[in-house]
């Protein structure tokens, strides 16, 4: 299946690579605002890390003796995480655009290998979360419909700069994606494969425990089906703000 951005804008809650309408604004919940907006503030935290890095003289006691990068950074490793799901799906029938959408608490596990290479890391990791549960909206040519994912599993290339005890990174990949679906009294489950996106902070607190945080989008289904007779086009996806803890092996 081929994921491409629509023609026509939709809110990131629903694809997380399009942009959120200014109008769309006001039918976000706190929570939903919450994660939805936690992205530019990651990136800001990042920054501002940067900054301070720069000027290492005034946070020696983050510095690390030279030539420890390697034994800090690369080599296996495996953590737990939790944080704020949100999932949403942007549904289309009979010229009519509605969108179902929820946030839940999310517990995740992961684990990857990290490879010190010249100034950057690069490393590859995996990882599984529970997402949360069912959400459910009134369409006016669908009647009641209800949109799930209660849970994802991904694979993630990460590439990070470590500068001291902080590593920034980006990272992307693939996600396996548990997604249901229900309208005109029919109801479709599948597990959808799409890509993943995202960004991150590890903080290393000794020479084997990590805490980091970790944003992700990821693209879940993308395509028109028929429900009860009538054609349906679906447009979901999902994003989640994790905090994690990993120990170094």
């Amino acid at each position: 299946m081929v994921y491409r951005i629509p023609n026509s804008a939709v809110p990131s809650r629903t694809w997380p690579f399009c942009a959120l309408r200014r109008r769309a604004y006001p039918r976000l919940s706190r929570t939903e605002r919450g994660l939805y907006f936690a992205k530019p503030v990651l990136m800001c935290v990042v920054l501002i890390l940067l900054v301070l890095d720069a000027r290492a003289d005034e946070v020696s006691r983050w510095s690390l003796p030279k030539g420890s990068a390697e034994p800090v950074w690369q080599g296996a490793y495996a953590g737990i995480e939790a944080g704020l799901s949100g999932t949403g799906t942007a549904v289309r029938s009979g010229g009519v655009k509605k969108e179902v959408a929820r946030s839940d608490a999310a517990l995740g596990a992961f684990a990857g290998y990290n490879w010190h290479v010249s100034h950057i890391i690069l490393g590859l990791e995996t990882g599984a979360a529970v997402t949360g549960g069912e959400a459910k909206a009134v369409h006016s040519t669908l009647g009641q419909i209800r949109a799930a994912s209660r849970w994802s599993a991904t694979l993630r290339g990460r590439l990070g700069l470590p500068m001291n005890r902080f590593l920034p990174y980006v990272s992307a990949g693939v996600a396996a994606t548990d997604y249901s679906f229900k309208a005109n009294g029919e109801r479709r489950s599948s597990v959808e494969i799409g890509p993943t996106i995202g960004a991150g902070l590890e903080l290393s607190v000794s020479e084997e425990w990590r805490l980091r945080a970790d944003y992700a989008a990821t693209g879940i289904i993308n395509d028109t089906k028929r429900f009860g007779g009538t054609s349906v086009k679906r447009e979901a996806g999902n994003q989640r703000l994790m905090l994690g803890l990993s120990r170094k092996f």
